[in-house]
């Protein structure tokens, strides 16, 4: 393993103020301040919607180089795979991995289906 990153399953909690977010930051710039101390969040926000990609540009651009984002894949991502990868790919250098949950009992067609079907140069992680 040639590096460790830790970060947690969003930025965007207010409740995070005061204490990991300075009394008065406003919501527009907890994502900079966050990137600032740790190196990678999940973007969960795309299990239940799809961005667009002038979102992602702009959620890449808040964050310093080295910055990743786990970018979680909606269900049934098969469905609309080339929109997906062409939106989140708009975030360049800071896409970490796709992570793909899936739900449904072990389905090999599914899992050919998706292998065969993504961007060999997105990262996918499966979580069975």
């Amino acid at each position: 393993m040639s590096s460790v990153r830790v970060g947690t399953s969003g930025w965007g909690y207010p409740s995070w103020q005061p204490g990991f977010y300075p009394p008065g930051l406003d919501r527009s710039g907890f994502l900079a301040h966050y990137a600032e101390r740790l190196a990678t969040v999940e973007l969960n926000v795309t299990k239940y919607r799809l961005p667009s990609e002038e979102q992602f540009r702009s959620w890449a651009a808040q964050v310093p180089d080295g910055f990743r984002f786990a970018v979680k894949a909606p269900e049934r991502v098969e469905s609309r795979l080339a929109t997906f990868e062409q939106r989140v790919r708009c975030l360049g250098d800071r896409l970490g991995c796709v992570r793909v949950v899936v739900e449904r009992p072990r389905d090999d067609g599914f899992l050919e289906l998706l292998l065969g079907s993504v961007d060999p140069g997105i990262r996918y992680a499966l979580e069975l």
